[in-house]
């Protein structure tokens, strides 16, 4: 067993740092589940063994791993194992399967999790447990972390609000600056937390960072009462992952607080969260710019939900078409900036030139100030479209064409060739039902109802309607989706 007495350098360094944590607290829980606990001690210990296990298997500088996991302790012990070794980490998912931009050197697999042949991977079995036997401090040394502060560690895709999922790269710096910027969300020893993100996540990762560099403890269950055992004082989760853990597991219980991000936060979901917990916290924030604002969430004993505005440390505007700066209450762009965003997209230099502009980032997002100082997200800039200065809302035209009857379901977008003024749409037609006939009543109704003459271009059939995780229609992919049939030949 490693003899844990030495002080670590390298602060730069997010595992180093995490090493210098557990050298100082060796006996407290770093990851709580029915199992048992597993120490910060232990947790280092298979982390280390992990990067010796890496190098033997050719893992360098120049490496980039992809892992696919559910199981928490592994997925944390190759984070800090890569980050030891200096090489890049990416989750093994769909949206790394389905591009063409990162090339992993070397895949990894937990029994819990799946992996497509040919691309090799290697299971994390029980045999790497066995490693932690011979590990020692001096092991820690040996590691050659990064060249640079700068150098790329985590690959990360986003969410694909912004068209077809991206990828974005943190360096250790900007992991390391992240996480000193919600310090103030794991003061020293006094988090335990549960978290419903998966494992391999970015807010995932961003949040078990922050636990682990100041001495909190993760939760690995999905059990309300062992929560409450544990003494879990807050929840993390998107709206739409507590809806559906809401209706898979139920929720008797209630704690202090939960931290909601990833999606806005209906007033519905939002009623359910007050009655759970002390503290209902909405975060809007991106993985192109970390936690950006805070909504703090309360409701009157009528139901009515109020929100209650707190800027972090992030300049955050929001702007007219014009660019002036909007008045509390009026609607605007969305800009986002502060010194630990990304800097663009890793191999998409156009979506960056569009996303990324004069030291901001713009998100896509359309809201305003309200009279709290909360940030209200109405909607998004794909979801307006505009003709000679009339404004439709695109969510509206989805509307419409789903109230003909034979339409499932549907996705409305400009189109996007600069000469054609025009709405196109995909729809989801039901099975047996005369398209044409559809398509004649959709367009009776898109001019009934939209009292404008008839923009309403082609209409496409598809199988499947393309929507984030969060249930957002991706509009932007439609449209890049319609250019690639136009470039093979495919009239649009």
């Amino acid at each position: 067993m490693i003899a844990l007495h030495a002080p670590v350098a390298h602060p730069s360094n997010i595992a180093h740092q995490f090493a210098k944590v557990a050298l100082a607290n060796p006996a407290l829980p770093a990851i709580l589940s029915e199992a048992g606990a597993i120490t910060y001690a232990q947790l280092l210990v298979t982390s280390i063994a992990f990067a010796k296990r890496l190098r033997r298997m050719g893992v360098d500088r120049a490496s980039t791993v992809a892992i696919n996991s559910g199981d928490a302790p592994s997925a944390l012990a190759m984070m800090f194992a890569t980050s030891f070794l200096g090489c890049r980490l990416v989750t093994a998912g769909k949206v790394l399967q389905n591009q063409s931009i990162i090339e992993p050197t070397h895949f990894f697999r937990t029994p819990d999790s799946k992996g497509k042949r040919g691309l090799g991977f290697t299971m994390i079995d029980e045999s790497w447990a066995d490693d932690t036997k011979d590990v020692s401090l001096s092991d820690i040394e040996s590691f050659p972390g990064h060249a640079d502060p700068e150098d790329t560690w985590l690959v990360l895709h986003t969410s694909g609000t912004t068209g077809k999922p991206k990828f974005i790269s943190l360096s250790q710096r900007v992991v390391s600056d992240r996480t000193a910027a919600i310090a103030e969300d794991f003061p020293t020893a006094g988090v335990t937390a549960a978290m419903i993100f998966g494992c391999t996540s970015r807010p995932y990762y961003a949040r078990a960072i922050g636990a682990l560099l100041n001495a909190c403890t993760l939760v690995d269950s999905s059990d309300q009462a062992f929560w409450k055992q544990a003494g879990v004082n807050v929840v993390f989760c998107s709206p739409s992952q507590f809806v559906s853990f809401v209706g898979k597991y139920g929720f008797e219980q209630r704690f202090k607080k939960v931290e909601i991000s990833g999606a806005k936060l209906e007033d519905e979901v939002a009623r359910t969260l007050v009655k759970h917990f002390d503290q209902v916290i909405d975060i809007y924030g991106a993985s192109e710019t970390n936690k950006t604002f805070a909504n703090y969430v309360s409701a009157r004993p009528d139901g009515t939900i109020l929100r209650r505005g707190r800027k972090l440390d992030s300049q955050i505007e929001i702007l007219t078409d014009d660019g002036r700066p909007c008045a509390p209450g009026e609607k605007g762009t969305v800009r986002v900036r502060n010194g630990y965003m990304a800097q663009g997209y890793v191999g998409a230099p156009e979506a960056t030139a569009r996303n990324f502009r004069d030291g901001w980032f713009y998100p896509g997002d359309v809201g305003f100030f309200g009279e709290n100082g909360q940030l209200e997200i109405v909607g998004r800039n794909d979801e307006v479209i505009s003709f000679g200065g009339v404004k439709i809302d695109a969510r509206l035209i989805d509307l419409i064409i789903k109230s003909v009857p034979g339409i499932k379901d549907a996705i409305s977008f400009k189109s996007p060739k600069a000469t054609r003024n025009e709405v196109l749409a995909f729809v989801v037609f039901e099975d047996g039902v005369d398209r044409n006939d559809c398509i004649h009543k959709v367009r009776e109704a898109y001019q009934t109802h939209t009292g404008l003459p008839c923009f309403l271009g082609r209409i496409h059939a598809i199988d499947e309607l393309p929507y984030t995780d969060s249930g957002r229609p991706m509009r932007q992919l439609c449209q890049e989706m319609i250019l690639d049939k136009a470039k093979s030949g495919e009239a649009y």
